[in-house]
C-alpha cells in the first residue's frame, strides 16, 4: 500500500472514490469525517461501523460543515462520533510534527498540500522564505526543515498563527521564523516594492465558489501573484496554489504570465503539481481536479 508507512493521509476521496459527498481524513489513531450530502447523512451509522471495524481509531470525529450541506437541507454538525478527543491533533510527517485543528478549515489540515510541501523543500537551503495564507504551518515548517536561514509567514487567523507557533517551538526551529497577523493582500501591497525574499508560497483560500464569481478571483489571484513577484529578489523562486475549483489550470497559468508580464519578469516553471495521490480524481469529472500548484524561477526580463 502506497501510504502504509503514513500515520496520516486521506481515506476516502468522495466522488474519485465512488462515494459523493463523503470524506475521511486519517490523523495518526483518529479519523475526521465530513458528509455533505443527503445520501451519505443517511449512510452514516453504517460508515461509522465500517471505520471502526476497519481502523479501530481512538476516535472518530464529524466535521460536517460545508455550506453546501444547507443545500441538502442538512444542519452542521461538529462533535465526536465515537470516542473523545482533543481540538488539536497532532501527527508526525517527513519527520516533523504537524496538527489538525479541528476548530480549523476542511477536516483540520490541508492534507492535498502535503506532497508539494516536501517538493518545495527541495529549494529551500539557505534561503529567506515567505509563507502567506500559511494556516498553521505546513510549508513553513518543511522549508525551515530543509535548512531555510528564516521564515516569514502571513496568516489572518490568531488562532492558525498560535498553532503555527506551538509547532515551530516544538521542532525546534527558534529564531528562526516571524509570525505576522495580518491581511495577506494588504500585506503584500504595503510590501512589495522591496526585493526581500528568496522563496515566497502563496497558498490562498478559495477564491470563488461558484462561475459568478469567477473573473474576482481571478483579479485576487493575479493581485496576490504580481505582489509576490515584486517582493522576491531576482532571480528567485515562487511557489503559487489555486484551489478555486472553477478556476482551470490553463486559465491559472494564463493569470500567472499576465502577472509576469506587468511584473517585468520572467516566470521559469520548474514544478507542476496538484492534489496529492490520496486526493484522486475523475477525469470525467474536471471538478475533483481542483488543486493546481506551480514552482517557478522568478527572473528580471531583459
Amino acid at each position: 500500500m502506497l501510504l502504509e508507512d503514513r500515520q496520516t493521509y486521506r481515506l476516502v476521496n468522495g466522488e474519485a472514490d465512488g462515494l459523493p459527498g463523503l470524506v475521511v481524513d486519517k490523523y495518526g489513531e483518529y479519523l475526521v469525517l465530513q458528509i455533505n450530502t443527503l445520501g451519505m447523512e443517511k449512510l452514516k451509522g453504517l460508515i461509522v461501523e465500517k471505520l471502526l471495524r476497519k481502523f479501530n481509531p481512538l476516535g472518530i470525529y464529524e466535521k460536517s460543515d460545508a455550506p453546501t450541506r444547507l443545500k441538502e437541507g442538512l444542519d452542521e454538525r461538529c462533535d465526536w462520533l465515537v470516542g473523545r478527543g482533543a481540538d488539536i491533533l497532532y501527527f508526525e510527517h517527513d519527520g516533523l510534527l504537524l496538527a489538525a485543528d479541528l476548530k480549523g478549515q476542511k477536516t483540520g489540515a490541508f492534507l492535498d498540500q502535503l506532497h508539494n510541501s516536501h517538493i518545495c523543500s527541495l529549494f529551500a537551503k539557505d534561503k529567506v522564505c515567505l509563507d502567506v495564507f500559511c494556516y498553521t504551518g505546513n510549508f513553513a515548517l518543511h522549508l525551515l526543515k530543509a535548512g531555510a536561514r528564516f521564515v516569514t509567514l502571513i496568516d489572518y487567523s490568531e488562532r492558525s498563527l498560535s498553532i503555527a507557533g506551538q509547532l515551530l517551538a516544538l521542532n525546534g526551529f527558534y529564531g528562526r521564523y516571524e509570525l505576522v497577523r495580518a491581511n495577506a493582500f494588504d500585506w503584500l501591497k504595503e510590501n512589495s516594492q522591496f526585493e526581500r525574499f528568496d522563496f515566497v508560497v502563496l497558498d490562498p483560500p478559495s477564491f470563488a465558489k461558484t462561475s459568478v464569481s469567477k473573473e474576482s478571483a481571478k483579479r485576487g489571484h493575479k493581485e496576490i501573484n504580481l505582489r509576490a513577484m515584486k517582493i522576491l529578489k531576482k532571480p528567485a523562486v515562487l511557489a503559487t496554489a489555486s484551489c478555486t475549483q472553477v478556476i482551470t489550470e490553463q486559465e491559472f497559468e494564463a493569470i500567472l504570465l499576465d502577472a509576469a508580464n506587468d511584473s517585468k519578469v520572467l516566470l521559469n516553471v520548474l514544478y507542476t503539481g496538484g492534489q496529492g495521490f490520496d486526493h484522486p480524481f475523475l477525469l470525467e469529472v474536471p471538478e475533483t481536479r481542483y488543486l493546481k500548484f506551480i514552482i517557478a524561477e522568478v527572473r528580471r526580463r531583459f
